[in-house]
């Protein structure tokens, strides 16, 4: 299982890279984020950008069986 989560520096994003690991313990984790970084995770890994560019979404959603 590999779950994307969107806006992950933000409030609820970051909630959701908390509870979700601890819910999901075998799952992988990707965090999409706009400018900021977050601190490295086993499991996690991260894509800079926004949705609205195609590149950056295709990257993003790629392999992934879960969005939020």
């Amino acid at each position: 299982m590999l779950i994307l989560v969107t806006g992950a520096t933000g409030k609820v994003g970051q909630a959701l890279l908390e509870a979700l690991p601890k819910a999901y313990p075998q799952a992988r984790f990707r965090a999409l984020l706009h400018s900021r970084d977050l601190p490295g995770k086993p499991g996690l890994s991260t894509v800079k950008g926004s949705l609205a560019n195609r590149a950056v979404a295709e990257t993003a959603v790629r392999d992934c069986t879960h969005i939020v």
